[in-house]
C-alpha cells in the first residue's frame, strides 16, 4: 500500500501581499502512512530541467532512425509495392529512415502473423531495404 492520508495547509499571508522573502509564508503538511519526500524545482526553464534530471536522470536518446523521415500508409499489397515506394524516394533523393506497414503484411489482420501469399520473404525484404 502506497496511499497517505493527510492535510496540506498553505498561508501566504495577506490577500495579494505576496509571500516573497520579504513576507515569509508558510506551508505545513502532514501525512500518515511514512515519510512523504517533495522536492521543488524552481528557476528558469533550463534551471527546472537540470534538478529534474538530476533527480529522474536523463531520458534516453532513441536511435537515430527513429527521428528520420518516416513513410506510413495503409494499402501496401505487396513485397513489390513496398519496393516500388522505396524506390520512389530514393529516385528523387529524399531521405526515409522508417516505413511501416500499417496492418497490411499481417495475414487476414491478425497481429503476430504475415500473409505469407503477398510478404513471402518479410524478414528478407527488411534487410534488403536496411542495406538499400
Amino acid at each position: 500500500d502506497n496511499t497517505w492520508a493527510g492535510r496540506v495547509l498553505v498561508r501566504e499571508g495577506e490577500e495579494g501581499a505576496g509571500s516573497g522573502h520579504d513576507r515569509p509564508g508558510t506551508c505545513e503538511v502532514r501525512m500518515e502512512g511514512g515519510p512523504l519526500r517533495c522536492w521543488v524545482v524552481a528557476g528558469t526553464p533550463a534551471r527546472v530541467l537540470r534538478g529534474w534530471t538530476g533527480l529522474t536522470g536523463a531520458p534516453a536518446v532513441p536511435p537515430s532512425w527513429a527521428l528520420g523521415p518516416q513513410h506510413a500508409r495503409w494499402g501496401f499489397g505487396s513485397e513489390r509495392e513496398v519496393r516500388r515506394v522505396v524506390a520512389g524516394y530514393r529516385e528523387r533523393g529524399l531521405a526515409l529512415s522508417v516505413l511501416h506497414l500499417d496492418i497490411d503484411h499481417y495475414d487476414a489482420h491478425r497481429v503476430f502473423t504475415v500473409d505469407r501469399g503477398r510478404f513471402p520473404a518479410l524478414p528478407a525484404l527488411a534487410e534488403e531495404l536496411r542495406e538499400g
